[in-house]
C-alpha cells in the first residue's frame, strides 16, 4: 500500500525501491507480481521503456497465470509502440486478444489494434 501511495503520488523512484523492497522481503507473496507490474509502470511513465518492457515481460513470464498478465501484456503492446516496434506490438497486443478476449486488457488492445491498422 505504501508503494502505491508513492506512485500515485508521482513518486516513481520511490515507489520503485519499495515495491522492491516487498518483493525482496515477501518472494512468496501472491502479490509479487502485483509489485512487478507497478514496478514496470512507473517505468513507462518516466518513459524508461527498456525497464517498463523487462518488468512487463517478468510478470507475464514468471507469473504465467497471474491476475495482472493481461494488463502486462497490453502494457508490452504500449511500451513497444513507445520504442518506435509496431510490428512487435501488433503481435504482442493480438496474442493477449487471443489469450484472454474477455478481459478488458483484449477491449484496450483491440482498440489499439485498429489504431495502429489505419
Amino acid at each position: 500500500m505504501k508503494a502505491f501511495g508513492l506512485f500515485s503520488a508521482n513518486n516513481y523512484n520511490a515507489a520503485i525501491d519499495a515495491f522492491e523492497a516487498f518483493m525482496k522481503a515477501y518472494p512468496d507473496s501472491e502479490y509479487v507480481g502485483n509489485a512487478m507490474y507497478w514496478v514496470g509502470e512507473c517505468y513507462y511513465t518516466q518513459h524508461n521503456y527498456n525497464e517498463a518492457l523487462e518488468s512487463f515481460s517478468k510478470v507475464i513470464s514468471t507469473f504465467p497465470d497471474g491476475n495482472k498478465v493481461p494488463d502486462a501484456m497490453l502494457k508490452v503492446g504500449y511500451t513497444l509502440i513507445s520504442m518506435n516496434e509496431p510490428a512487435k506490438a501488433k503481435e504482442s497486443l493480438q496474442a493477449l486478444v487471443d489469450k484472454f478476449p474477455k478481459s478488458q486488457a483484449a477491449a484496450k488492445a483491440r482498440e489499439k489494434l485498429v489504431r495502429l491498422s489505419k
